[in-house]
């Protein structure tokens, strides 16, 4: 990656859109020679990534402390590359480095009584001239840690400095300092404390360390136990969340998700993130069955099995990741009709939505004057009761306005339920008109082609089959005059999903899951963000659209889509404390940009750019995964049934600027 504009190089850069554009080619290189393809798309999906990207300006921070991990202590010695110093009838203990509130800690222990004038303190760099931070005029300095007292009284003396200094023939001169008063510190859990800045005004100054330090005199008890957690210094006017060192100076890319999708490279099996642009944290995708997309051409297709499918707006534009539960078409023969008197059925007509599937033309086969009613088997079993179902068929205009309808009035079939749906087809459209006992919802497909989709709750006792029901021809119809119909669909649930093509009998399509497990390094384990862009067309119960967890319900954070119309967003920990977030009821269809920040005791959601809701009590779960549209578990259940434009997982939780300008819809 090409080496951005910025300011206080190398410590502190800024990204440009050239290094976004780079990392994408980078991730989509990466992703070919593993067998995938590109969706083109024009360069739409490209620019979607690059955006989110830029939402949150991308910087990167340095701690330049060698050691902030500690490694090497233990008993009294001092972490490797620090230092201490204490006075006469002072005893001076370092605990071996352990783990506290998430960080690698040590205590440092001072007791006894000064023989005499002196100064204790302990130092995260070496006294030396090799390895100390160098420092020139101009530059700024800014020193942090977690502390917090364990015991005893920490001397009024005692302060946290980032100090400048100056090495000549071996000796070394304090030239300046930026100090932070510590003898009111805390007691027990850490507390993380911040110098103030320190300007190197001069040539007498060219090094930097970092220290507490305290002056004591003769005869003065000293008594006290200090913890010491993510020590850092920062070539810089601001202190950014601590990053861990080990054997050197080390940089992190903050505002930069750590996990980047936006569904564009695909091959059997897997979905390739554009971020990271290393294997690790690639998705894997199952359905064992074909299912069928809107292609870039306006047209439905078939997409083999174990292949995410994009799907293309009607009438052009950028796609997104189609993500279904399973579904069955229970029409079992296609476009097959029943003979029916003064009906002829075409069913060879090459004009269709669909991809190698013909439509069928249904026309009066007699002069004007009588009903006519082309009836279709819709199921060869009998209905479930007090069930509902989708009835979904495409229509369009074929010469003649007109008034038809879906219907059934055998009782039987349905329960003791009659059901009608007007249905009005014409030059202009089709659209619908008044309804019994159903309700009904028409979609352009382009080209002239609209699909009904009719609801209908079954009553107590269904008998009987093959279902059927009937497509009414009015009495004014004339020989040669009807529609054209195609692509018939009978489905449990009150949504129409994607079609699915029957022959002989009828279809089953598997749900889309899509996953990816022990990534735990590229989650917040202590905080975080999630973020999705989603298109909703439909709204249902415990619809799930992004989750983290560790593989169960337990720990979790979630977006979904929930009962009356709402985006939620929910935090669960193993001990069941949750946090759950909402929007108002009767969200409408659309796109939506979401992001949930999560700190313990500091959560966030924003959708479309606006603040939905706080909480300031919860903890944050320790995940592993990550799930696409479909519940956090490996269940393959709960999914999306919508599209998923981009997700991101950032590993701090972003500021509340932040999480309004990556959720802004423009």
């Amino acid at each position: 990656m090409a080496l951005a504009h910025g300011y206080a190089l190398p410590f502190v850069t800024q990204k440009v859109v050239g290094d976004y554009a780079s990392d994408n080619a980078a991730a989509a290189a990466r992703a070919i020679a593993s067998g995938a393809t590109k969706e083109a798309a024009g360069s739409c999906l490209d620019a979607r990534a690059i955006n989110l990207q830029m939402r949150v300006p991308q910087r990167t921070d340095t701690n330049l402390l060698t050691n902030s991990a500690m490694a090497g202590a233990t008993g009294s010695v001092l972490p490797t590359k620090w230092v201490s110093g204490s006075v006469d009838g002072l005893t001076v203990t370092i605990s071996s480095a352990f783990t506290s509130a998430g960080f690698q800690a040590i205590d440092w222990t001072v007791s006894g009584t000064a023989d005499n004038d002196g100064t204790i303190y302990i130092g995260c760099e070496p006294n030396d001239n090799t390895n100390a931070i160098p420092a020139s005029i101009g530059q700024q300095y800014i020193g942090a840690m977690s502390l917090g007292k364990q015991a005893g009284t920490i001397p009024a003396t005692m302060v946290m400095q980032v100090l400048g200094q100056k090495s000549s023939d071996g000796s070394v001169i304090e030239t300046a300092n930026s100090s932070t008063d510590l003898n009111g510190l805390a007691s027990g859990s850490l507390t993380r404390v911040n110098t103030a800045v320190l300007s190197i005004a001069s040539v007498s100054s060219d090094r930097v360390n970092f220290r507490l330090t305290a002056d004591v005199a003769a005869l003065d008890v000293i008594s006290f136990t200090i913890r010491i957690a993510a020590p850092q210094v920062e070539r810089n006017d601001r202190i950014s969340p601590y990053i861990t060192t080990t054997t050197g100076a080390a940089s992190r890319v903050t505002g930069q998700p750590s996990l980047l999708i936006v569904p564009q490279l695909t091959r059997a099996g897997f979905v390739y993130p554009q971020l990271p642009v290393v294997s690790g944290a690639d998705f894997t995708f199952t359905r064992a069955t074909t299912a069928t997309r809107v292609n870039a051409s306006g047209l439905i297709e078939s997409v083999a099995s174990g292949v995410l499918r994009l799907d293309y707006p009607i009438g052009g534009g950028c796609p997104a990741a189609l993500i279904e539960p399973s579904a069955q078409n229970l029409v079992p023969s296609g476009l097959v009709f029943n003979s029916a008197a003064g009906v002829l059925y075409d069913t060879a007509v090459s004009d269709s939505p669909a991809v190698s599937i013909n439509s069928a033309r249904i026309t009066k086969n007699e002069a004007s004057g009588t009903i006519r009613y082309a009836n279709q088997v819709c199921s060869t079993s009998v209905l479930a009761s007090s069930t509902t179902y989708t009835i979904s068929r495409f229509f369009k205009y074929d010469g003649v306005d007109f008034a038809t309808s879906m219907e059934y009035n055998n009782g039987a079939q349905w329960g003791g339920t009659a059901w009608n749906q007007v249905i009005n087809i014409a030059s202009s459209g089709v659209t619908l008109g008044t309804s019994t006992s159903c309700t009904g919802s028409v979609e352009n497909y382009g080209n002239g082609w609209y699909r009904v989709a009719v609801r209908i709750t079954t009553g107590a006792s269904p008998s009987g089959s093959p279902v059927t029901y009937l497509m009414r021809l009015p009495a004014a119809l004339s020989t040669g005059q009807g529609f054209l119909t195609a692509l018939p669909q009978l489905e449990t649930g009150a949504i129409p999903t994607s079609y699915i093509p029957t022959t002989a009998a009828s279809a089953t399509r598997n749900a889309d899951v899509c996953s990816v497990s022990g990534v735990s390094g590229y989650i917040g384990q202590t905080e975080g963000t999630i973020y999705a862009e989603v298109e909703i067309s439909r709204f249902a119960v415990n619809s799930r659209i992004l989750a983290i967890s560790d593989g169960t319900s337990d720990a979790r954070v979630i977006l979904q889509k929930a009962a009356n119309s709402v985006i939620q967003g929910i935090v669960t920990t193993a001990s069941a404390s949750v946090v759950s977030i909402s929007t108002a009821s009767g969200q409408t269809a659309g796109v939506y940009k979401i992001a949930l920040a999560y700190k313990t005791d500091d959560f966030a959601m924003y959708v479309n750019g606006s603040q939905v809701g706080t909480d300031t009590s919860g903890a944050v779960p320790a995940c592993s995964q990550i799930f696409l549209g479909k519940i956090e578990t490996s269940a393959t259940t709960i999914q999306l049934n919508d599209l998923l434009r981009a997700a991101a997982i950032y590993p701090t939780r972003l500021t509340d600027d932040q999480l309004a300008n990556i959720t802004r819809l423009t």
